[in-house]
Formats: structure tokens, C-alpha cells, sequence
């Protein structure tokens, strides 16, 4: 467990920008050694992660979707950034930029929330990974003749929707599929933010 220990005027004075822009005004070390662990502040974590993601020229050149990703001005001092992650839902969860707001490209509280990971992943649309069919649809070729797969992740565990005679059909079928399942997932979440959220995202997923 993470232990705030005051750091000296000096140590403070002595701290670096982040990417050139992050503020680090902790008035404790953010990083510290208890009984030879390291342990780093876990708001700390978050809120560097997000200035690497949006400033740092190796994050960029390896992840081209935080091209033009910033931060707001108040977030790029750690302080705030913590004072409003320390009142929400954060443990075990993760920060994400553009449920609330698709296309969203700036990180700061009117536009982030944490979120469970499994409904991160449910509104991920896999575009780098997806290959030349569409998302959730795969081909198969059997005796000479060929299919098409639809398929859906539904609760971590990839599941058959169907199979096609064409690609058009099967995309379908998985847009169906994601859409029932985006609203079924909406239906368990008790923050109404992110309830509505969620049910935004089916237009998304149809196209809309």
C-alpha cells in the first residue's frame, strides 16, 4: 500500500517537467521504498499515464490514435488531477476519454470517467487489429466453397453468432448482436452518466 511522505522543499525544486508540460506539485513523493518494495502513488500512475499518452513523442509514434490527444490545463497540474480522481469511482477501474464524448481527444473532468475494464473493452472498436473484414466478422472456406463468420464478445468470452453467405449479412448480425449486448451491460451499471453513455454508443455502432 502507497504511503504519502512528505518531500522536502528541495526535492520538490529539484522535480523535472513531464513531456515538458506535466507539473508534478505533490507535496509528497509520489514514489517511494517501504521495506524494499517500491510503490508508486496510484493517482500518480494515472495522471503521468495520460500526459506520456498525449505528449510523449514515443507514445505517439507507437500509438497514432493520441495524435491529437491533449490534456486540459488544470489537469496538467497533478494536484487537481488527483483532488477530482480522489472523488470518483477509480479503484480497479480505468480513465477513459470518449464514452461520455465519442471522438473525444482531450483528457479533464467534464470529459472523463473511470469505467470496469470489461465495458472499456466493450465499446473498443479493435480498428488497428481488425484486418480487411469488418469488426467481428471473419471469413471461412470449406470443400471449396466459402462463409462468413459473425462473432461477439459478450462477458469476456467470444461467441458464434452465425454464419453468412455474405459479408453484409454477417455485419449485420454482429451489430445486432453488440447493440443487444451494449443495452443488456446499460441495464447493470447504477451510475446514470454512464448508463447514458452506453446507450449513445449503440448509434455508433450502427453507423449513425
Amino acid at each position: 500500500m502507497f504511503k504519502e511522505i512528505p518531500a522536502s522543499p528541495t526535492r520538490i525544486a529539484k522535480r523535472k517537467l513531464i513531456c515538458g508540460v506535466g507539473v508534478n506539485d505533490a507535496l509528497y513523493q509520489p514514489s517511494i521504498t517501504i521495506k524494499g518494495k517500491y510503490r508508486t502513488c496510484p493517482f500518480y500512475i494515472i495522471w503521468r499515464g495520460i500526459i506520456y499518452r498525449c505528449y510523449g513523442k514515443k507514445t505517439k509514434a507507437n500509438y497514432p490514435t493520441y495524435t491529437d490527444c491533449t490534456v486540459e490545463k488544470s489537469w496538467l497540474y497533478f494536484s487537481n488531477f488527483k483532488k477530482w480522481a480522489s472523488t470518483q469511482n477509480w479503484m480497479g477501474n480505468e480513465l477513459d476519454k470518449d464514452i461520455l464524448i465519442p471522438g473525444n481527444k482531450q483528457y479533464g473532468p467534464n470529459t472523463c470517467l473511470f469505467v470496469p475494464p470489461a465495458i472499456n473493452r466493450l465499446l473498443n472498436k479493435n480498428t488497428k487489429r481488425r484486418g480487411k473484414y469488418p469488426l467481428g466478422v471473419s471469413k471461412i472456406t470449406s470443400h471449396g466453397h466459402s462463409a462468413y463468420h459473425a462473432t461477439c464478445c459478450f462477458f469476456g468470452k467470444q461467441t458464434k453468432i452465425g454464419q453468412f453467405q455474405s459479408i453484409d449479412l454477417a455485419e449485420q448480425a454482429y451489430i445486432k448482436a453488440k447493440c443487444q449486448h451494449i443495452r443488456k451491460v446499460a441495464g447493470t451499471v447504477t451510475d446514470p452518466r454512464l448508463k447514458t453513455a452506453l446507450i449513445s454508443h449503440i448509434a455508433r455502432y450502427n453507423g449513425n
